[in-house]
């Protein structure tokens, strides 16, 4: 076996759904309804069962955002598969990716067909009481705020 001996200077300051901090926060468990799973980092809706949740496309409102698991099925490393239990951050600091440049401050919103994170509201659902805990450019990592 070979000795890698390349090395990132620095670690990375996080990755889509990965919780930012240590202060309190509300994790909840949902079983996933989507067909082709979730991913990590993204915003979920509820789903038609008392304990479901699905991705927001076709949704008029966000439950939350998924939190990354490493217990997850390493077929399907990155998403909960169909029937799997999510783990969902309701109140918190998790990390997303920006779907638009984004400054601290400013409110949260996410285009229901994809679950792009973004700022502006025109054609978008709002997320109450969330906000950006710091600014990205379009794509980079941004943390974020549900209160």
């Amino acid at each position: 076996m070979p000795i890698d001996f390349s090395y990132n200077e620095r670690l990375e300051a996080g990755y889509p759904g990965a919780i930012v901090n240590t202060e309190p926060k509300t994790l909840i468990s949902r079983t996933v309804e989507t067909a082709t799973g979730i991913g990590f980092g993204v915003p979920v809706s509820q789903g038609a069962n008392d304990n479901g949740v699905t991705t927001t496309a076709g949704n008029t409102d966000v439950l939350g955002v998924t939190v990354w698991d490493r217990t997850t099925d390493p077929e399907t490393p990155d998403t909960f598969g169909q029937y799997r239990s999510a783990r969902i951050m309701t109140k918190g600091v998790v990390w997303v990716r920006a779907g638009e440049a984004v400054a601290a401050g400013d409110p949260v919103c996410v285009t229901a067909a994809d679950g792009t994170f973004k700022k502006t509201a025109t054609g978008n659902l709002t997320v109450a009481n969330a906000r950006y805990d710091s600014s990205a450019a379009i794509g980079e990592l941004v943390k974020l705020r549900l209160a």
